[in-house]
């Protein structure tokens, strides 16, 4: 160095060549670099290490338990994982005794699905406890569905599936086969499986429960066109389950209508959740059943019947928003909690083809790892629901896994590496999710909207807009029997609750008053977030036609009329002279239609955030009671 302290060139060879003094000093300088970015990954490695035996050492740090429960609420301690409602929420609870939301993720594992996936890491054990402590730090802790064996007894929860009637005849979930679960042998199978497979961890606290099955057939779905009824009677005619379909029908004095198979699915449900429970409970009676996962809505039926027997009812949803208002229905069906034990977002920008699997692909990592926050931080705001489990752990090959499923479902790539956008977002997510579900249902406020006899709250508007309204008052209330009635004789107007609201549900029964055996027609219905005066509306019909959604959207700035009667899933509406129960909820951009217990029709993406509620006048004497609204602002 020179006495300034600047540092002298060497001098450089003929034609610029470096010298051997200039290549063995530059060497030696990438050397010396090298041995300090070297020392510097050890001490990191060190640290990063005893940051972990720390945590191990004193979990309470984290603000979790060892288990994952929040330390902030408790619940009562049984040394082993039950479900409690503590504030009118649902929750899990640990064995330590603290509020616990499954946080997890499915098939946790490392064995190649194809030629493109890398080989199984020598030592499958050290792999675990690397996983376990990788998915501890993104703030899960559960290794769901499908999640290899070797993550037992590292720190992470875990929920396997034990495969009841999968035992009896494979792939159900992928063929849609129906087992006899009526038959001794379908007992002997359960029997079995839970000796083999809950015994073993009868007495370890770090198992939340068992899935008895995973998306079996309960009607007719995508796989089948049969209902249960139908596939019973295509059994053998010695069988259990065909002598319990024809008696069935025999008894019903009448061709099967589909109420008649719903009834039928129940029966079947009933049986199945009965045997599966009392086995498993028979091998382990300390922890839960988490039920067989349903890959849709079963119907009422066969959800009540799971619900007799089940500690959790499991549910998969695909689509881009979380399955709120079905997931409340399960919960008010059975009196007991939800876990969607499958749900994900896949992206385009994964390079990976995604053509099949479920869900409709997004366009970059940046938009699962916002689709993820708006799924399970609206789960999270459920009273009902104590977990949520993505699929999965890893992605697909691009050439296909063994059923041709090639998407971008993970939270690695298929050589492990972390999809960062999507982690670091969960894992931020994650850290929120007990505190939101904490504060789960705040917000709502009930009320009866029925009018008073001078309608005070409550205006005519005529139908269309423009015209003006007849002078004839065609509404009356009937104090004594708490109950609205139009005459529908002074003509087509909507009755509008002045209130403006953005989310609700709204509820009434209703019935027409008929006019003899001749009339089919009759039509009123129900407005579902109106415009002031009434030209945007989104009207559910009440019509003996069925219940359904129609109306004048606003889409894209302009008026666009639409019609979703093609997509009614059945006419469960009444006879008039019967009283029908409608329930409308009007969440984002979703608009749902549920006649007599069942969701009927969805509109997925409504203009109209912000509306009126209203009763529609049109030619029929109509009555309305029990008029419920809860409000979600």
């Amino acid at each position: 160095m020179s006495a300034s302290g600047e540092a002298l060139p060497l001098a450089s060879s003929a034609g610029g060549e470096e010298s051997s003094v200039d290549g063995f000093l530059r060497r030696k300088d990438d050397y010396t670099q090298l041995q300090i970015v070297v020392q510097w990954q050890m001490k990191l490695r060190i640290a990063l290490a005893l940051v972990v035996l720390a945590v191990a050492a004193n979990p309470e740090s984290t603000g979790y338990d060892r288990f994952g429960g929040w330390l902030k609420l408790t619940g009562t301690k049984t040394g082993f994982f039950h479900t409690q409602q503590i504030d009118g929420r649902w929750w899990l609870v640990t064995p330590d005794g603290h509020a616990f939301f499954s946080k997890g993720v499915d098939n946790v594992g490392y064995r190649p699905e194809a030629a493109s996936s890398p080989k199984p890491p020598a030592d499958p054990e050290a792999w675990a406890t690397s996983a376990a402590h990788q998915l501890r730090g993104w703030n899960f802790n559960t290794a769901g569905a499908w999640s290899v064996t070797e993550l037992y007894g590292k720190e992470i929860v875990y929920t396997p599936v034990v495969n009841m009637a999968a035992s009896i005849q494979r792939d159900l979930w992928l063929k849609g086969g129906v087992v006899d679960y009526f038959s001794p042998q379908f007992r002997e199978a359960a029997d079995g499986v839970a000796a083999r497979m809950c015994t073993p961890h009868a007495n370890d606290p770090w198992l939340l429960g068992y899935f008895t099955d995973n998306e079996l057939r309960w009607g007719k779905d995508w796989r089948s066109e049969d209902s249960l009824l139908e596939s019973y009677l295509k059994m053998p005619r010695d069988s259990p389950g065909f002598t319990k379909a024809t008696a069935f029908v025999k008894a019903l004095g009448h061709d099967a209508t589909d109420e008649d198979k719903r009834k039928f699915e129940g029966l079947v449900a009933v049986e199945y959740a009965r045997v599966t429970s009392e086995a498993i409970h028979r091998h382990d009676p300390n922890h839960l059943v988490l039920g067989c996962r349903f890959a849709g809505y079963p119907g009422d039926a066969v959800i009540k019947a799971a619900g007799e027997y089940f500690d959790v009812i499991s549910f998969h949803s695909y689509n881009a928003a979380a399955p709120v208002d079905r997931l409340r229905q399960i919960t008010r069906v059975t009196g007991k909690p939800t876990m969607v034990t499958e749900f994900s977002f896949k992206a385009m920008d994964s390079g990976l083809p995604n053509t099949k699997g479920a869900g409709k692909p997004v366009a970059t990592q940046a938009d699962r790892a916002n689709g993820f926050t708006g799924y399970v931080e609206a789960l999270a705001g459920l009273p009902g629901v104590v977990g949520y489990h993505w699929f999965e752990y890893r992605d697909e090959p691009k050439e296909g896994r063994f059923d041709g499923e090639n998407s971008n479902y993970g939270v690695v790539k298929i050589d492990f590496t972390p999809w960062d956008a999507l982690t670091a977002k969960m894992t931020a997510v994650n850290a929120e999710i007990e505190a939101r579900h904490a504060a789960a249902g705040q917000a709502a406020e009930t009320i009866d909207p029925m009018p008073p006899p001078d309608f005070k709250g409550w205006t005519r508007i005529p139908i269309p807009p423009v015209d003006g309204l007849k002078p004839k008052m065609q509404w009356r209330v009937d104090t004594a029997q708490h109950a609205l009635i139009c005459s529908g004789d002074g003509g087509h107007e909507w009755l509008r609750y002045d209130r403006e609201l953005g989310d609700f549900v709204f509820e009434a029964d209703w019935r027409f008053t008929p006019r003899g055996p001749e009339e089919k027609r009759y039509n009123s219905g129900i407005g579902v977030r109106l415009s002031k005066y009434g030209e945007i509306w989104y009207q559910a019909q009440t019509g003996l036609t069925g219940g359904y959604l129609f109306g004048v959207n606003f889409v894209d700035g302009v008026l666009k009329p639409f019609n979703l009667s093609k997509e009614m899933k059945e006419n469960r509406v009444k006879p008039a002279g019967e009283w029908n129960h409608y329930e409308v909820t009007a969440r984002g951009d979703r608009i749902a239609l549920a006649v007599n217990g069942e969701v009927v029709n969805e509109l997925p993406e409504c203009g109209l955030r912000r509306g009126y509620v209203g009763l529609e006048a049109e030619g029929y004497e109509i009555t309305f009671r029990n008029l419920r609204l809860q409000v979600i602002e």
